[in-house]
């Protein structure tokens, strides 16, 4: 019963980390919207929109492995291979490219129903735990660092 319970806690964090992360996108994204169809550059705001989508998550977990949202919550993003934090540029750039699947129609649901994971994570070979130091301070390793690997 106490692992069902912790299911449902760690879930509800999820959820909640990934609404934080959705009202902070939609923002960045809503802000701007009107310079671009006053400017008549509504054409290149398809091409802002899917930059902040997926920027937004490969920039925030690349330097510390967790978004705004994640790091409220006190999850991180980690390999599901090693569990460790050390997430490589490859890992990052097809987690996030996968993103904005999540938002069309059942596409985000049927990888987290099958599993248990979104296609992104199940395609990088990463998945979201729970953080058991909630400092910034050693939140992984740095974007620059791996891709000097």
């Amino acid at each position: 019963m106490l692992k069902k319970v912790n299911h449902m806690v760690f879930r509800g964090k999820r959820l909640l980390a990934g609404l934080i992360d959705f009202i902070i996108v939609t923002l960045l994204v809503n802000i701007p919207f009107p310079i671009f169809m006053e400017t008549g550059l509504e054409g290149w705001f398809l091409v802002y929109l899917l930059i902040i989508f997926i920027g937004y998550g490969y920039i925030l977990e690349g330097r510390n492995n967790q978004t705004v949202g994640k790091k409220v919550m006190g999850l991180k993003v980690v390999s599901s291979k090693t569990g460790k934090s050390e997430i490589f540029v490859w890992q990052l750039l097809i987690r996030n490219v996968f993103r904005p699947l999540d938002y069309i129609g059942f596409w985000g649901v049927i990888p987290i129903t099958l599993f248990k994971r979104r296609l992104g994570e199940f395609l990088s070979l990463t998945e979201v735990r729970e953080n058991p130091r909630v400092s910034s301070s050693k939140g992984g390793t740095k974007m620059n660092e791996k891709s000097e690997k």
